[in-house]
């Protein structure tokens, strides 16, 4: 491999063995390590109105508000957690997983969010599907997090000093130009976008 098959920028001498480069290794670990959290907020949130502070009403003779439906569908069996199992059963039959025996739901999350996180590094570099793998785990997050009310990373931009453009959200580790190659660290990252006019000083 010449390029990450995430962001397709040129992979460093020390990442020739990889599918991915390190940041987007990092960027899919995050993703995982998110997810036991906002499936947390999504259960704790189900109901509408969930954790208002307004007064309680008695007395109503309107049927109850039905749950949120679309929380509802991520929490439950064939959600989130089937869809994180699907990938420790994949990487199981590669044989650099194992998946769980079963139990609650946020166990079983639990679980298989830890087994991908203990066995990413192996992946990055035997998992010829890894770029499907961090999409489907980016997107599980996004969606669980819009779900939960949460918001998520600011969207950043800033001038390469080759004079193509970095996009990056404003808690990535580090991030590449796609024109260059060059790769820059967070702090240079927020430095160069306050300077090209990416984000306010």
């Amino acid at each position: 491999m010449s390029t990450c098959c995430v962001c397709h920028c040129p992979l460093r001498a020390d990442e020739a063995d990889r599918y991915c480069c390190h940041p987007c290794q990092r960027r899919i670990d995050d993703n995982l390590a998110a997810l036991p959290g906002l499936y947390a907020e999504l259960t704790a949130g189900l109901a509408p109105g969930a954790g208002g502070n307004g007064p309680r009403v008695s007395g109503s003779r309107s049927a109850p508000v039905p749950v949120r439906l679309e929380a509802l569908s991520l929490i439950a069996d064939g959600g989130v957690v089937s869809t994180v199992e699907a990938w420790v059963v994949d990487w199981a039959d590669r044989g650099y997983a194992t998946p769980s025996s079963g139990g609650r739901l946020a166990h079983r999350l639990d679980h298989a969010v830890g087994t991908l996180r203990f066995n990413l590094d192996a992946a990055t570099r035997q998992h010829p599907a890894i770029e499907e793998f961090a999409k489907e785990i980016g997107h599980v997050r996004r969606v669980c997090t819009a779900h939960a009310g949460l918001q998520p990373s600011a969207q950043l931009t800033a001038i390469c000093p080759c004079g193509g453009t970095l996009r990056f959200s404003f808690d990535a580790a580090e991030a590449g130009c796609r024109d260059c190659g060059d790769r820059y660290e967070h702090c240079r990252l927020i430095e160069l976008a306050r300077q090209t006019g990416g984000i306010a000083a």
